[in-house]
């Protein structure tokens, strides 16, 4: 655990892309997310072989505050000052010794046994007081409007500003979608153009680019399909479908060619990808059967078919939902 107040959400982000690169192509990467100001490849190892990151996002925000606290007694005073009747309990913390001390001891949630047990192994590492303001900010520059982000307390705006990591715009474009507008195509080129980045959870802003899309898969049903033409539908309505295709594709209206584009396209990803997900190894990892647990099984049935599917590179989207408390926080967050 690197000691609070060290690092920057930019750095983080920097040091996230240079591991999903491997180290190629770093400071393009960097460059073209904006400005995040200097090349992460001096931090960077030289990997090579399949690389995967996996966001997992936590829909409404965790309260961090309450997930890591100061348990020396200045600092768990200091925090319990501030959060007042949200304040957990210093003996009831989860002790956790990082490998370097900013000179306070810290512990998590007593509902978070687990994070210990990683944390303890190695496994874990806290990114600690991040977020999006542009710059360290007082009173008087809040109250004035100096240089803050825009629509500050906005739930909407600040998860856009995450999967952005562009807190000063409103932008459209995600980090994990630029980073695959640059390795897209580092991956072999499947017969269906399937994109490096799969998603879960619908479709985000984090994985959108400029040329790469996230490609949406339900975790319960799989990859789907147009229900009016599925399997059991009559052949008559499926030669019907494609005869509209292609007139559509045939034909001179510009719109008519780009919505029949579309939908041959996703058909061809929909049945290719079918066909090589029915082909993956049975998982020995036993999932929950939590919403998060099934995103995450078909996560891992996807990169057990990356060799078939080309990829070496790939960007996955899930979600756990409930983060948006407003009452009830002691109650909410340790379930």
């Amino acid at each position: 655990m690197t000691p609070p107040l060290k690092r920057s959400r930019r750095e983080f982000l920097l040091d996230a892309m240079a591991i999903l690169g491997g180290g190629a192509g770093v400071a393009a990467t960097v460059a073209s997310l904006g400005g995040f100001g200097h090349s992460a490849a001096a931090r960077a190892s030289s990997a090579s072989g399949y690389r995967a990151l996996v966001c997992i996002y936590l829909a409404g925000g965790n309260d961090s505050f309450n997930l890591l606290v100061p348990t020396d007694n200045a600092g768990h005073a200091t925090y319990a000052t501030a959060r007042q009747n949200l304040a957990i309990a210093q003996g009831s913390l989860l002790a956790i010794t990082p490998r370097t001390s900013d000179g306070h001891t810290y512990g998590f949630h007593p509902s978070a046994p687990e994070l210990q047990a990683l944390f303890a192994s190695g496994k874990l590492a806290v990114q600690a007081n991040v977020g999006p303001l542009l710059t360290p900010t007082t009173q008087m520059m809040f109250r004035t409007g100096s240089n803050i982000p825009p629509i500050l307390f906005s739930h909407a705006d600040q998860s856009l500003q995450w999967m952005t990591g562009r807190p000063e715009s409103r932008g459209a474009l995600g980090w994990g979608g630029q980073i695959a507008d640059l390795l897209q195509a580092g991956n072999a080129a499947s017969p269906s153009g399937l994109s490096m980045n799969i998603s879960y959870y619908g479709d985000n802003v984090f994985q959108t680019g400029n040329t790469v899309l996230p490609y949406s898969i339900n975790p319960s049903t799989g990859v789907q399909t147009f229900a009016a033409v599925s399997s059991g539908s009559p052949t008559s309505r499926e030669t019907a479908f494609q005869s509209l295709l292609g007139q559509a594709t045939s034909g001179t209206n510009v719109f008519e060619q780009q919505l029949a584009g579309s939908v041959s396209g996703a058909e061809s990803v929909a049945g290719y990808l079918s066909g090589v997900l029915a082909t993956a190894p049975t998982l020995s990892t036993s999932f929950p059967s939590t919403p998060l647990g099934q995103q995450l099984k078909a996560v891992a049935q996807m990169i057990s078919v990356r060799s078939t599917l080309g990829m070496n590179r790939q960007v996955f989207f899930v979600a756990m939902e409930g983060f948006d408390t407003h009452f009830n926080q002691l109650d909410t967050q340790p379930q």
